[in-house]
């Protein structure tokens, strides 16, 4: 009986360390999927946040360039208005010099030298010669000096000053108005002070 109760203990023993054997294989099988797992969740996770991480850095990255342009054609609609601005005061500065200027005794002599020099540029034929209707005043007198036929224009066309000369026979016209030169030295102007958007 003490033999049996031996092996029994023996037996009970031996079951005892069977189940502990395979209760600690369990738990560290267990253990091991606990924590494959964990690695897989982290790695999910880590490649979630990385992802967003990315999309973030990406829709920031959109967000500085936007600002940017606008910042870029802010300025640059600023520096058009400024320069627009200064050449209008500088035009508007030239055009009442040029109105002063017809005041003066010495336009008359000027615009015969003008047409005389139409009448060289554009040679033989029917001359006519436009004024500008701030000039009328001196048509008749600018008619009997040049020998040529003098219209006013009307005040809807305004040449400022100066005239445009026209052969009639040879279809031909020379522009010494004062409006023509004073936009050939506003673009002159521009170029010339670098002045230009691009």
């Amino acid at each position: 009986m003490k033999d049996n109760k031996g092996k029994l203990i023996y037996f009970s023993q031996d079951i005892m360390a069977d189940i502990e054997e395979e209760r600690k294989d369990m738990l560290h099988k267990v253990e091991k999927e606990l924590e494959e797992d964990y690695l897989k969740k982290e790695l999910a996770y880590l490649n979630n946040a990385y992802e967003f991480i990315q999309e973030e850095l990406e829709r920031i990255d959109q967000e500085k360039e936007q600002i940017i342009s606008k910042t870029i054609m802010d300025n640059r609609m600023k520096l058009l208005e400024k320069r627009n601005e200064y050449i209008q005061r500088m035009y508007t500065k030239a055009r009442e010099g040029l109105q002063e200027y017809t005041k003066k005794e010495t336009y008359l002599p000027y615009l015969l030298k003008l047409i005389k020099i139409g009448r060289d540029v554009l040679g033989e034929g029917k001359l006519v010669v436009y004024i500008n209707s701030t000039d009328k005043e001196i048509a008749e007198k600018l008619a009997k000096s040049s020998g040529v036929e003098i219209i006013v224009e009307s005040r809807e066309v305004d040449l400022i000053g100066g005239c445009r000369v026209y052969n009639i026979d040879r279809k031909m016209v020379m522009d010494a108005s004062f409006m023509r030169k004073l936009e050939e030295q506003r673009e002159t102007f521009i170029h010339r002070c670098h002045l230009e958007i691009e």
